[in-house]
């Protein structure tokens, strides 16, 4: 081998060292992309736009990582995290979309238990305490129109003083008019 071979060889393998050590744009732009779709991936519901910057950080990757006279690290690491991205923006938005049908569920609940509640108007309660027994009395009105055939009642005692709730009393009627 000549001199002048070898140093076309040296010289050869420097830019080949040389090319490989240089950053990809898109490589660069594919990690940038994918970190603010993590960010945003988050939160629910506004985070189905990182979508159209995950599919874009994706193909950038990809470009990157198809082309040899660059580096890989960047893209890969893009690649990655937009992946990643995807995968925690559904599943958030799967997560909150569940949270508001059981939250809607628990309101039809509570509504309904509400609305039960108010079948009867109580009036004229009077409690009287005396050595030997307790007596509650009071007009119960059924508005709902439903037949009855037995009451259950639940009448809390509060102590005035502590506003503390001290005994619950029961009391069923059967045979109701």
């Amino acid at each position: 081998m000549s001199m002048q071979d070898k140093e076309e060889k040296e010289e050869l393998q420097k830019k080949e060292v040389i090319e490989e050590k240089r950053q990809s744009g898109l490589g660069i732009s594919s990690m940038v992309l994918s970190i603010i779709a993590i960010v945003i991936s988050f939160a629910p519901f506004i985070n189905i736009i990182i979508l159209p910057l995950a599919i874009i950080s994706i193909v950038f990757a990809l470009l990157t990582i198809i082309r040899r006279s660059v580096r890989k690290s960047f893209a890969i690491a893009g690649l990655i995290l937009s992946i990643i991205a995807i995968i925690v923006a559904f599943s958030m938005t799967l997560f909150a979309i569940r949270m508001m049908e059981k939250s809607g569920r628990e309101l039809e609940r509570i509504a309904k238990e509400s609305e039960q509640r108010t079948k009867y108007d109580v009036t004229d309660i009077e409690l009287k305490v005396d050595d030997k027994s307790t007596k509650v009395t009071g007009k119960i009105k059924n508005k709902s129109g439903e037949k009855k055939e037995y009451l259950t009642m639940t009448v809390p005692i509060i102590d005035k003083e502590t506003g503390k709730k001290i005994i619950d009393l029961y009391r069923s009627k059967q045979k109701l008019r």
